[in-house]
């Protein structure tokens, strides 16, 4: 395989490269997968979540329990697809990524969901993760 990243590349690094490989099927192919989006659809209901009352589809976070607006919520994975770090992790990351029943995917808020994300990153339990988060969302304000 070529080197795809360094000085000629837009890619200054191999981690930037492989950012950039996992993003484009997480796009092209996740954002518009039927799976995820029947189980989006069967979780939505409306309820009066809008400006002055108005009704607006809505999504229960399966993870705090907290109804939101369906724009603040998202389908996770509950076993993660995990990263792309070489050539080898592309089979096992898409085979995760894409091959799913509506049983291996849950709806979470987006805070729900960036303390999964985070919590997988550093090797936290949620409950650790979600300490961090709320530290560091403090220290910004």
């Amino acid at each position: 395989m070529k080197k795809m990243w360094g000085k000629s590349s837009p890619w200054k690094t191999e981690p930037a490269f492989w950012a950039w490989v996992r993003g484009c099927l997480r796009r092209s192919a996740w954002n518009r997968h039927p799976v995820k989006l029947d189980v989006l659809k069967k979780a939505r209901y409306k309820s009066p979540l809008g400006v002055n009352g108005k009704e607006v589809w809505t999504c229960k976070c399966a993870i705090c329990g907290e109804e939101k607006r369906q724009t603040e919520c998202q389908v996770d994975h509950i076993i993660p697809a995990g990263s792309i770090k070489s050539v080898e992790d592309i089979t096992p990351f898409v085979t995760k990524l894409l091959f799913v029943l509506p049983e291996d995917l849950r709806v979470v808020c987006k805070w729900c969901n960036s303390v999964l994300a985070y919590a997988e990153r550093y090797s936290l339990t949620f409950e650790k993760a979600l300490d961090r988060k709320k530290e560091i969302a403090r220290r910004k304000k």
